[in-house]
């Protein structure tokens, strides 16, 4: 027997053995109140005698509702053929109920079978097994809806988070690449300059940034610990390229270095102030990044002294205040929850602002929430 068959089965027990106690119940206290009390043994073996002829019959009526199923076109034909199964079914569920009962009473309690009695029982209270018949039908239709539903449901759901998964690796894939292509030129070029202990420094240093973010390639979030590793090799590089002027002061809150945020978010950002930032003040500059946890989310802000919002061009400025790649992470791994905003700071320079829901994540945390 297949599981979908057995978990019917179960089903179909559970729900006639309510039925049995309920009527049963009912039968004992509306005859004590008619003045003619019965047993809870008579009340019992008359519903669950009852009750079991049609969990027999139940899985056939299951049967003829897939097999005759309402649908556009055939409703007159489809109701006619269950209104004549309905009555040939509960006619033969209380004749088979009748005579298990009376062969009960007659073995148990000496009395003969009457099979005219049998006879006008069954045609005056079939109708009661008619109203089963439809009862079974509407039910099982009601069943197979739902079952359908929360299979399309959980389709959808896989649907997306498929998708969510994608479009998630698909922007590391763009996030990843970018500092590459930017590192090798510079590489290149000090080698053209025959300044090659820089080149070697620099290829060193990508060579441990690359290391440590294949470490990390199939997450989607990090401890931010991991993630300022991550941005310590970067910013190593950096300094070969800008003749260290570019000064970093990193602050991280208690608890924080544990906090979940999304692998290689803050490189990007850091990129941006570094390059639209710092790199056209002559004398250089100090990015600072603050972590603090701030009731239930991880707060992030990423600062430069730079030369600020108002000195960038205006398709500078888009590039930058729309972080367009950090901000569409952020929206598929927590949606509405997360969010990253840029201002500017007083006296020049800019922050990046991200604001994170705060959970602790392990090294070994894959997850997507």
């Amino acid at each position: 027997m297949t599981e979908s068959a057995r978990k019917q089965w179960r089903i179909i027990l559970v729900g006639w053995a309510v039925y049995a106690s309920y009527m049963a119940v009912s039968a004992y206290i509306v005859s004590a109140r008619l003045g003619k009390p019965i047993t809870w043994w008579e009340a019992l073996t008359g519903d669950l005698s009852y009750a079991a002829v049609w969990v027999v019959m139940t899985p056939l009526v299951l049967w003829l509702a897939r097999l005759w199923r309402f649908e556009k076109g055939r409703l007159v034909r489809t109701a006619i053929l269950h209104l004549t199964a309905s009555i040939v079914l509960a006619l033969i569920h209380k004749g088979i109920h009748g005579i298990l009962f009376g062969f009960y009473r007659s073995a148990v309690e000496g009395e003969a079978i009457s099979w005219e009695l049998q006879y006008r029982h069954i045609l005056a209270y079939f109708d009661y097994g008619v109203q089963v018949y439809w009862l079974i039908i509407i039910l099982s239709y009601a069943y197979d809806y739902y079952t359908r539903y929360r299979e399309n449901e959980i389709r959808t759901s896989q649907l997306e988070a498929e998708l969510a998964q994608a479009q998630l690796q698909a922007l590391k894939r763009q996030l990843q690449p970018h500092f590459l292509f930017n590192t090798l030129h510079t590489i290149s070029g000090l080698v053209r300059n025959n300044e090659k202990r820089r080149a070697v420094d620099m290829i060193a240093g990508l060579s441990d940034l690359l290391r440590t973010s294949l470490d990390t390639a199939d997450q989607h979030e990090v401890p931010l610990r991991r993630e300022l590793e991550i941005l310590e090799r970067y910013l190593e590089i950096e300094q070969v390229r800008f003749s260290d002027r570019i000064a970093t002061r990193v602050q991280v809150g208690e608890g924080a270095a544990d906090a979940a945020v999304p692998n290689l978010i803050l490189q990007p950002i850091v990129e941006n102030a570094i390059r639209h930032g710092l790199a056209g003040k002559e004398e250089g500059g100090t990015i600072t990044i603050r972590a603090a946890r701030k009731d239930g989310t991880l707060e992030i802000n990423i600062e430069d002294d730079g030369v600020g919002l108002a000195q960038m061009t205006s398709e500078v400025r888009m590039e930058r205040v729309g972080l367009a790649n950090a901000r569409e992470r952020l929206r598929h791994l927590y949606g509405e929850r997360g969010s990253l905003s840029v201002s500017s700071l007083e006296g020049g320079g800019t922050r990046v602002s991200l604001s994170i829901p705060w959970r602790v994540c392990t090294e070994n945390d894959h997850e997507v929430p």
